[in-house]
């Protein structure tokens, strides 16, 4: 698991055309993890990509599971961590089996505009899970509103 200190971080996979999708952006102050194959210690389906000069903590299971047990306050913030991982996961999850990408690019520039100036339109449109086409027909749709 790593921690952002600084820079940013795309989480993507490959899906069966060979296309790379854009699963979410990891900026500082958050955790870089695949937490189910952390936690399972097998591999996982998604690889990591630095998008910006990025200064990241890494912490193996092993020495969280060690902290876990001599700091109880860090097995407290070790459960609000995985609770606060699961809700994002829950979210993303939700925002394709209940939402659109009309509403996925709204929640998105709602929750953290600067973030949409960091990153590639092509990983923007993978995040949505678009074509950069739908893209520009969302933004012109906003934009008259």
């Amino acid at each position: 698991m790593g921690f952002i200190i600084s820079g940013l971080v795309r989480s993507f996979y490959v899906d069966q055309r060979g296309e790379e999708k854009t699963v979410r952006f990891i900026k500082e102050l958050d955790y870089a993890t695949h937490y189910t194959a952390f936690i399972s210690k097998k591999p996982g389906s998604y690889s990591f990509q630095c998008l910006e000069l990025t200064i990241m903590v890494n912490i193996s299971l092993e020495a969280m599971q060690h902290a876990y047990e001599k700091i109880p306050s860090v097995q407290k913030y070790g459960r609000i961590m995985a609770e606060e991982i699961l809700k994002m996961q829950q979210a993303r999850i939700e925002s394709f089996l209940f939402g659109d990408a009309e509403k996925r690019y709204l929640d998105f520039m709602e929750k953290d505009p600067s973030l949409f100036n960091r990153v590639t339109l092509s990983h923007f449109c993978g995040y949505l899970g678009i074509q950069r086409q739908h893209l520009t027909r969302i933004r012109q749709k906003i934009a008259r509103g």
